[in-house]
């Protein structure tokens, strides 16, 4: 049964004007709910068993539990959910230490808000997405290992701009 056309996201993130604005940018769009936020990684697991986001927008730098160790725990007991980290520490080892951990995507808060919405829109339609930043980052790094798909561009929505229906 098809819940909602719309991608709920959950935030997390210590800094009240990062949520301020994602909150923000995604009530300016048809196809985003923003269902929950979070200041800390401290209480994530049971936000998404409780909340049931497709995507979940986590920093890595936050005060509490480590945001690497709870992405792990997440991305093994919820891999429907998709995680894109969302993070101002955005170098080749954090965006290597995130896919190691289970991220879907990585985007820098230096990049545009089109580009964090299209990173949304892109892990809810089950593409790994990476913002302009970081895939030059990574490129920079020359972290691409033979055993990794190489990164991929953040792609927007489909033609019409809605997310894929969920199960």
């Amino acid at each position: 049964m098809i819940r909602s056309q719309r991608v709920r996201v959950l935030c997390v993130d210590d800094n009240e004007f990062v949520l301020d604005s994602v909150k923000h940018l995604a009530a300016q769009t048809p196809d985003l709910e923003v269902i929950g936020t979070l200041r800390s990684a401290d209480t994530l697991e049971t936000a998404v068993r409780d909340l049931d986001p497709d995507v979940v927008l986590l920093d890595l730098e936050m005060p509490g539990m480590d945001a690497l160790a709870s992405l792990r725990r997440v991305s093994g007991a919820h891999p429907r959910v998709r995680v894109v980290v969302l993070t101002g520490t955005a170098d080749a080892a954090s965006l290597e230490r995130s896919l190691d951990a289970g991220a879907f995507g990585f985007v820098s808060k230096a990049d545009g808000p089109r580009d964090i919405l299209d990173a949304v829109r892109g892990a809810a339609a089950g593409r790994p997405v990476f913002s302009p930043e970081a895939r030059r980052m990574w490129e920079l790094a020359g972290a691409c290992a033979p055993a990794r798909p190489p990164v991929a561009a953040v792609d927007p929505p489909g033609a019409d701009g809605t997310p894929p229906p969920r199960a």
